[in-house]
């Protein structure tokens, strides 16, 4: 098994993801779930060689409670929805992997979500975390999320540093506001849509260090 595979995995048992393949008429069709185990969102995204379709199916106590066609019905995210989408855009931009390559697909996911304004700050705090990457790996634990205002999240998470040999070299209490903005994803070309099948835009973040 490759060091990939082995990251991936080991993101799976903490995180929970479904991945279901299936045949539609005519077409060879690709249904993926991704499952929010833990904050109970879930995504599912399908493509065929005709039309594109996304969907959201919200879960709950393990029933789904909600599927809307989001490719051409107005939709908005739920609390479980949006708190997934903010753990793991946080998670993306933080945790660093071992594997180098783990880390610039977390990266290339992290970008579809950036609006322009926003997207100098998130590259300062990428570029930070690749100078960190030559000496350690890090862990990223949210910690809770709430919503401030109609718009904007506070996320609160700490960050493990590790060194290469697996010893705790330092963590850090943190807490990000993230503002987001839903887009009208129905007026976007197909490949957009499968970078950001929900059309949630980060149009501003700011961390600080909380004093412990």
């Amino acid at each position: 098994m490759d060091r990939y595979k082995a990251a991936q995995n080991e993101w799976d048992r903490r995180v929970g993801q479904v991945v279901v393949v299936a045949t539609a008429w005519r077409n060879a069709a690709l249904i993926f779930a991704a499952v929010a185990a833990i904050l109970g969102g879930a995504l599912v995204y399908y493509v065929s060689s005709v039309n594109s379709y996304v969907y959201v199916a919200e879960v709950a106590d393990g029933q789904v409670t909600k599927v809307v066609d989001i490719s051409r019905n107005s939709y908005s995210p739920s609390t479980q929805v949006i708190s997934y989408f903010l753990s793991d855009f946080v998670r993306k931009i933080y945790t660093i992997s071992a594997d180098a390559e783990l880390n610039r697909a977390n990266i290339t996911d992290v970008r579809a979500f950036l609006s322009d304004a926003v997207a100098k700050k998130i590259q300062n705090v990428i570029d930070g975390r690749a100078q960190l990457s030559r000496d350690y790996v890090a862990y990223v634990e949210i910690l809770s999320i709430s919503q401030l205002s109609k718009d904007s999240y506070q996320v609160r998470f700490v960050d493990r540093l590790a060194s290469r040999t697996g010893g705790l070299a330092q963590q850090q209490k943190y807490v990000a506001i993230i503002t987001l903005k839903r887009m009208d994803i129905t007026k976007w070309p197909q490949a957009q849509i499968m970078r950001n099948p929900l059309g949630l835009v980060v149009t501003d973040f700011s961390v600080t260090a909380e004093v412990n």
